[in-house]
């Protein structure tokens, strides 16, 4: 009788062992705006996977000490989404946690907006031409436009 109970305790524990496996490997943090080690101008796109039953209400996310949790929402495709800000020149730990002892986390490296990213350092000696140069690296703030195009003349 004694070794039945022990197989049933050891059954469980497996089963409970690969549900808490399953689980975590489902949770999990992803950056969509680039490779994680590529991201640059302070802010990532990011994506935690959830298991099918977590509620994305039980989930904190945490970048470094400071909670973003509030950045985050469910989108409506169903994934659950935010736009991380505040990111630093190197390496930022992202962190999401939830119930049941569920984390992941994911290192973000970010570089500045004018780069390098991969290309090592700026050329010297550097001339820059940009009249709106924020810095010496010849960096200005993002302008979008938007220009109309006539599907039937092709005019602008």
């Amino acid at each position: 009788m004694r070794s039945v109970r022990c197989v049933a305790v050891l059954a469980a524990l497996v089963v409970s062992c690969v549900a808490a496996a399953q689980a975590s490997a489902s949770f999990s943090l992803h950056v969509l705006s680039d490779r994680a080690d590529l991201i640059s101008g302070g802010e990532a796109l990011v994506s935690v996977s959830l298991p099918r039953k977590l509620s994305p209400a039980s989930v904190k996310v945490t970048l470094g000490s400071s909670d973003v949790t509030s950045e985050f929402a469910q989108r409506a495709n169903g994934s659950y989404e935010g736009l991380v800000t505040g990111l630093s020149p190197g390496a930022n730990t992202l962190t999401a946690e939830a119930p049941g002892g569920l984390s992941s986390q994911i290192t973000i490296g970010d570089h500045p907006i004018g780069g390098p990213v991969i290309a090592g350092p700026q050329v010297q000696p550097w001339r820059c031409q940009n009249s709106d140069a924020t810095d010496a690296q010849c960096d200005a703030p993002t302008v979008f436009t938007y220009e109309y195009k006539s599907a039937v003349t092709g005019a602008m």
